[in-house]
C-alpha cells in the first residue's frame, strides 16, 4: 500500500490543531485496522524511531558526571524501535480493549473504528517522539500524552455508537474513565514486558 504523504500531512495537521473538528471527517472514513496501520501509524512511528536517533548521533545527550555523550547508532537505533513497537502493539490492544469494554457501558464498536480512534489520538504522542531529535524537548511528551487523552475523550462520541435502547442516563463518563484505566495499564504493562529487552544507547558508559 502506498502511502501518501500530502493525505498523512492533513491528517497530522487536522487532528494536531484541530481536535473538535477532526473527527466528523475520520467518522466517515471506513478504513481496516490494517489499512490505517500502514497508512497513518506505520509512517509515524517511522518518524518517531529516526527521530531520536538522530538527536543522539547529532547532538548528543548530557549524561550527570559524564558530559556530552553520542549513542551508539545500532544500539540506539534498536532502543528506539523497541519502544515504538512496544507503542504499536499497545494501540491494536487498547483498539481490542475499547471494542470489548463498550458492550458493558450501552456503546458499540467495531475493531477497526476503535483502532482508528486510538491510532488518530495517538498522533501527538508521535510526534513526541520524534521531537527527540533535539534531546531537550522529550519532556514534551508529557505534555502531548495527556493531549492524546484529550483528543481521545472528543472522539468517543464520533467513534463509538450509544445503543439506541440505552438508559437516558449518559454512561460516557463511566465508560471514559474505565477506558483511560485500561490504556494506562495496558502501556505500564507492555513498557515492563519489553524494558528489560530494551537495550540501553547508554550501554558503553558504565563499562
Amino acid at each position: 500500500m502506498n502511502v501518501r504523504i500530502p493525505n498523512l500531512l492533513a491528517r497530522i495537521k487536522l487532528v494536531t490543531l484541530s481536535p473538535r473538528l477532526c473527527w466528523g471527517t475520520i467518522s466517515r472514513d471506513t478504513p481496516t485496522a490494517r489499512v490505517t496501520a500502514l497508512s497513518l501509524v506505520g509512517p509515524l512511528a517511522v518518524i518517531a524511531v529516526i527521530g531520536p536517533v538522530l538527536g543522539h548521533m547529532i547532538f548528543g545527550v548530557d549524561v550527570e558526571f559524564f558530559g556530552l555523550w553520542r549513542a551508539p547508532l545500532f544500539y540506539s537505533l534498536a532502543h528506539q524501535s523497541l519502544e515504538i513497537s512496544m507503542m504499536i502493539t499497545s494501540l491494536f490492544i487498547d483498539g481490542w480493549m475499547l471494542h470489548k469494554l463498550a458492550p458493558h457501558f450501552q456503546r458499540t464498536v467495531s475493531f477497526d473504528r476503535a483502532f482508528a480512534l486510538v491510532a488518530n489520538a495517538s498522533i501527538p504522542g508521535f510526534l513526541s517522539w520524534a521531537l527527540g531529535i533535539f534531546p531537550t524537548l522529550l519532556y514534551f511528551k508529557v505534555v502531548a500524552f495527556a493531549y492524546c487523552f484529550y483528543i481521545l475523550f472528543i472522539g468517543v462520541d464520533a467513534m463509538i455508537d450509544r445503543n439506541p435502547n440505552a438508559p437516558q442516563n449518559d454512561t460516557k463518563s463511566a465508560f471514559v474513565s474505565a477506558a483511560f484505566v485500561s490504556i494506562l495499564i495496558i502501556h505500564i504493562v507492555m513498557h515492563a514486558l519489553v524494558e528489560p529487552m530494551t537495550p540501553s544507547p547508554f550501554f558503553d558508559i558504565a563499562q
